[in-house]
Formats: structure tokens, C-alpha cells, sequence
């Protein structure tokens, strides 16, 4: 075994990267439970009613946690609550940047982790970030791709939030138990 394979291996295992994904929801008419005014995880933007997928994967790229949210929902709006039982300290957080807040890179670094956050184009004072470090990202980005091959994750036929949670859980068990699943 080459050393510096491990020295990537346990770098890569001391990592969580966050993530968005966007779903269409697939049906004829505004759900009943929209015209309510309950929250079932949808919200209306350019491409119709859309979800977010928000999720916290290990360095290896398994997913740990996700969190649904409306399509025209900010990022960075639930990205303490994903982090918040994790433990940080020592370990690096990768997102893009839709997570780039001060305010949240202060949070990171108070709990001890390592922020690899690119800052926004528009940014007064943009931060150094690890270009190298942060090209690992396509972890979580391949995780998307195996989640997508999942019709009803990737269409979200579910009206509901709790159905489409349970259909985004058992995704995310089917990847983690058929090992090397494209």
C-alpha cells in the first residue's frame, strides 16, 4: 500500500460534505395541502414546485443525514440544523456556494471544524480556499448520480414530505447495502 494513499484516505475520512439537490414535483394540479398553507416541502420556483435535497455525506461520499426543504428555499437556511449533532471539531466541512455566509463559516470554526467554502463572485472580501481539498466535493456529487437512478427520487411522485422522506431513506439504504452500485 502506498503511504500517501493512506494519508489521503484518513484525510478524506475526517470530512463531511453539504449538499443540495432539486426535485420537480410530479402532478396535474396543486396539491391540497399547498392550497392549506401546509409545508410539504415543495415551493414554487421557475421550473414549478420543486424540493431540495439537502444532504451530509463522510469523506467516502455515504450519506449520513438529509433534510427536505421548499425548491425556492436558500441553502444556507438549514445548513446549522443538518451540522448541528454532528461533532466538527478537527474535521472539514466542504459545501459550494450556496453556503457561504460569514456567519456560518464563524459557526464552523467555533465548533472547532475547518471550512473549505468558496466565497460568492460578489463577495467584498473573499476567503483562501483549498482548491485542492475542495475538488473532492464530487463525492457528493456522485452521490446525487446514484440517487437520480432512483425514478421515484429522482421525479418525486410522493405529494407528501413524509412519503418522499422515506423514499429518499430507502435510496440512501438501497446505495449503502449493493456494494459498488452505479
Amino acid at each position: 500500500l502506498n503511504p500517501s494513499l493512506l494519508v489521503l484516505f484518513y484525510h478524506l475520512s475526517l470530512a463531511f460534505w453539504i449538499s443540495t439537490f432539486m426535485i420537480a414535483l410530479q402532478c396535474t394540479s396543486t396539491p391540497a395541502a399547498l392550497k392549506k398553507g401546509d409545508n410539504e416541502a415543495t415551493g414554487r420556483s421557475r421550473g414549478g414546485l420543486t424540493t431540495k435535497v439537502h444532504v451530509v455525506t463522510d469523506g467516502l461520499g455515504n450519506p449520513l443525514r438529509f433534510l427536505l426543504s421548499s425548491g425556492n428555499q436558500n441553502d444556507i437556511c438549514l445548513a446549522r440544523e443538518i451540522l448541528e449533532p454532528f461533532a466538527l471539531t478537527g474535521k472539514l466541512i466542504l459545501a459550494d456556494k450556496g453556503y457561504d455566509s460569514d456567519k456560518f463559516v464563524r459557526w464552523i470554526k467555533e465548533r472547532g471544524g475547518i471550512p473549505v467554502i468558496p466565497s460568492r463572485n460578489s463577495a467584498r472580501q473573499p476567503r483562501e480556499t483549498d482548491w485542492h481539498t475542495y475538488k473532492e466535493r464530487h463525492l457528493i456529487e456522485n452521490l446525487f448520480l446514484k440517487l437520480k437512478n432512483h425514478r421515484r427520487f429522482s421525479t418525486r411522485y410522493e405529494k407528501k414530505a413524509v412519503c418522499f422522506h422515506a423514499v429518499v431513506s430507502l435510496a440512501c439504504i438501497l446505495l449503502g447495502s449493493i456494494p459498488n452500485s452505479v
